[in-house]
């Protein structure tokens, strides 16, 4: 029991713990890591002194759990969306916990150190929340200690009584190469699931009943959108009117073009983090006309028909993208085909509703003009109200207009819509949010599905789709109150995800694009002065060396020998005791310690073993500790030098 507790506080198993829960969380379920976890405890609390297998068996064993485990990897990934690399990380396991069943040797503990990186190099890419600070903790902590303690053990030496932690210069060292790996270090996609939760409320509908009331939706985050002067945010439009019911035709849904490569000129940025993946379906919300997307995406995104971003297929995690956009309308002109879909009515409109709308236009023939009067009418004459009385169902665009009803964003959208038709106007319905939740330390809006909007989209030429919104808010938006705690906590979460855990393959590009530009600035001051650099670079190059080899005065060759030069006199001397001893027939094996050695002299000379045992300890204190020779050390080690000599 107490060898088991002893092997569970050790630092290396400690940080092979970190190492299967970082493996555990790449299964994206945190069930997978509370197993590995297990598997780690039962494997440590069944160890045993003795060697079970032969070391051939383990090897085989160890080969035929990473090959199968890859290619299990290769059958489900496809399926459930995994890495099939990662598989072999899950073999990994198994032969990590094979080895903690029985004592290892100096190099199998260093070889389960190097698995447990790999591992934590896992956990780098698949534990995107706060446990990864936790797990960076703990891998400072430990990962030191476990070398330290392997040093310990090669020399059967520990400082102080206990482990010894890093030191200033160590700790910078390490920081150092820690970022340098953060930022250089090759991004590939590990687990393509997600752990946001579905929750109900978010999604938009693919159709509207014009004449249903609307109700509220719910406040679940789908995403966060960074960049200046965001309104309306697009999902997709609506392009079917059939009287009662506005939706989405297959024609809506094709590619228009591909934003690749497109030209940036006059173009504004915008950086998206999805949060709820599985309530934007294939959609990939956008404002503007969008011109290049840029993100992880296993397939590549187009601008469809409607005017949206969208995907072949439905995405599969929450991902960060940026993309680059005009804020003015889109340019073109529309086939005789689309003409004819964006104003075809589904059927003849009521006598009715057109009386009513050539009053309200009169002889205004402008297509621009005609919108923006309607506009100015339902603003003025009717009320928003979600939970609104239901209209006449076979006719609910004239019961909304004509009797002046409330409604929601939804009515109002697709009224006007029809209206625009009515007069021979390319008109659809847009589908989205709007942007009215803001941080202004991080310059992000925050989307929930309570944003959600829908707008009217008039083809006016010369100037694209233009948006054109006929709800009473519609406007001018006002931003929401948001308390200073709630904005600095958001921001804080923010710059974690956006700037740390989605760090990828694009801000690798950036960071070497701007490091190459530096370069090349400073390429030329650096040719200018390069005489001048090389120069002054001998001059106190030879200063120092003259200082170090003690030419500059005679007073610095007597000062104290500095700690380099005692380690060159120790392995002097320490070689000449092994000369000597070899004379005597006892010979220092390959790879043998100081110390394994010394149990040799033991045996076989055990009237030199002292000064053997003392001229050792003294090699490993200059050698591997921070000792430094003296003239009385000097001397006493001549004097057992010369005792082992004429020993005989």
């Amino acid at each position: 029991m107490k060898l088991r507790n002893e092997a569970m506080k050790e630092p290396r198993n400690l940080l092979i713990l970190l190492g299967f829960i970082c493996q555990g969380y790449s299964f994206d379920y945190y069930f997978m890591a509370v197993v590995y976890a297990l598997i780690w405890y039962v494997a440590l609390s069944l160890s045993r002194e003795e060697r079970l297998l032969p070391t051939w068996v383990e090897e085989v064993v160890a080969l035929v759990a990473i090959v199968g485990a890859y290619f299990l990897g290769d059958a489900l990934g496809g399926r459930y969306g995994y890495n099939r690399l990662v598989f072999i990380g899950n073999g990994l396991v198994l032969f990590q916990a094979a080895r903690l069943l029985r004592p290892l040797n100096l190099r199998e503990k260093m070889y389960s150190i190097a698995i447990a990186m790999i591992h934590l190099g896992v956990g780098t890419q698949v534990v995107v929340d706060y446990e990864f600070i936790l797990i960076l903790v703990g891998v400072l902590y430990l990962l030191p200690r476990s070398l330290f303690a392997l040093e310990a053990e090669k020399y059967r030496r520990i400082a102080g009584g206990r482990l010894a932690g890093l030191n200033g210069r160590e700790f910078l060292y390490l920081a150092v190469i820690m970022v340098v790996f953060f930022l250089f270090f090759p991004r590939f996609p590990v687990a393509q699931g997600s752990t946001s939760r579905w929750q109900i409320g978010g999604r938009q509908p693919e159709e509207i009943d014009a004449s249903l009331g609307g109700a509220q939706a719910s406040d679940i985050l789908l995403f966060r959108i960074e960049g200046e002067a965001v309104d309306y945010v697009k999902g997709s439009a609506l392009d079917v009117w059939d009287g009662q019911t506005w939706s989405r035709s297959n024609w809506a849904s094709l590619s228009d073009r591909v934003p690749w490569t497109g030209e940036l000129t006059g173009t504004v940025h915008r950086s998206v983090k999805l949060l709820s993946y599985r309530l934007l379906g294939n959609t990939i919300p956008s404002d503007g006309y969008v011109v290049r997307v840029e993100g992880p995406f296993v397939q590549r995104p187009y601008v469809a028909d409607h005017g949206g971003v969208m995907l072949p297929f439905d995405l599969h995690r929450d991902i960060t993208y940026d993309y680059w956009t005009r804020l003015d309308s889109g340019y073109g002109e529309l086939t005789e085909r689309e003409r004819l879909r964006y104003t075809d009515l589904g059927a003849e409109p009521s006598p009715q509703l057109s009386q009513w709308l050539n009053q309200r236009l009169g002889q205004l023939r402008e297509p621009k003009e005609i919108a923006q009067t309607l506009v100015t009418w339902f603003q003025d004459n009717h009320e928003y109200e979600l939970g609104a009385p239901n209209l006449d169902r076979l006719a609910p665009i004239d019961d909304f207009c004509i009797n002046s009803r409330p409604g929601h964003c939804e009515r109002f959208a697709s009224s006007l819509a029809v209206l625009l038709r009515m007069r021979d106007i390319p008109a659809r319905v847009g589908m989205g949010w709007v942007a009215t939740e803001r941080n202004d330390l991080g310059s992000f809006y925050n989307i929930r599905a309570r944003h959600g909007h829908a707008w009217t989209e008039a083809w006016i030429e010369g100037e694209g789709w233009v948006i054109f919104d006929a709800t009473p808010y519609g406007t001018s938006f006002n931003l929401e109150e948001r308390s200073l705690g709630l904005t600095v906590f958001e921001w804080i979460e923010f710059v974690w995800y956006s700037k740390i855990v989605e760090f990828g393959t694009s801000e690798q590009s950036t960071v070497v694009n701007t490091m190459g530009t530096i370069v090349q600035e400073t390429a030329g001051l650096v040719v200018r002065y390069m005489a001048l650099i090389v120069m002054g670079g001998v001059i106190v190059f030879m200063a120092l060396y003259a200082r170090r080899r003690g030419w500059l005065t005679r007073r610095s060759r007597r000062a104290a020998t500095t700690h380099e030069q005692s380690v060159r006199e120790a392995r002097h001397f320490y070689g000449r005791m092994l000369r000597i001893l070899a004379k005597r027939r006892l010979y220092r094996a390959r790879g043998q310690t100081p110390w394994e050695f010394l149990r040799l002299v033991e045996t076989e000379r055990p009237r030199s073993a002292d000064e053997v045992r003392q001229l050792t300890q003294w090699f490993c204190d200059i050698r591997y500790g921070q000792r430094v020779l003296t003239e009385p050390l000097r001397q006493a080690i001549q004097e057992k030098l010369n005792r082992i000599d004429g020993a005989g």
